[in-house]
């Protein structure tokens, strides 16, 4: 079986701890020649190697539109996803297996999600002279 390259660029996206917004991956996948790879949801396996507390711990996905050109954009959720499932502030260790008839790969990157920020108070008044 041939092997795939996989990249990886994680971000925090609208995670922030104490939310349970999505962050972002965008991962491409090539074969061994550098050739697009067009997969499905079901192919890509994400889990968190070591959260901020070093433990590990379940990721869910979605894959965005699918686009066919082997890029792809998954919104990723702490847990299982529910409302309840927030983040914790700190790096997390993401492991993304990938897995098909082409051929299999893995990578890992980093997920910084930071403290939460107090939204922005109202905007001073201003005067006219």
């Amino acid at each position: 079986m041939a092997a795939l390259q996989v990249a990886l660029e994680i971000m925090s996206g609208v995670a922030s701890a104490g939310l349970a917004a999505p962050a972002f991956a965008a991962v491409s996948v090539t074969d061994a020649n550098g050739v697009l790879v067009s997969l499905d949801p079901h192919n890509f396996l994400f889990v968190v190697i070591a959260n901020p507390a070093g433990a590990p711990e379940q990721m869910t996905n979605r894959l965005n539109t699918p686009r066919g050109d082997g890029f792809f954009l998954f919104s990723l959720f702490r847990l299982s996803g529910r409302v309840s499932d927030v983040w914790a502030a700190g790096d997390y260790l993401v492991g993304l297996q990938v897995a098909s008839p082409v051929g299999n790969a893995q990578t890992v990157g980093i997920l910084h999600v930071p403290v939460a920020s107090a939204a922005p108070g109202p905007l001073p008044e201003t005067t006219s002279a």
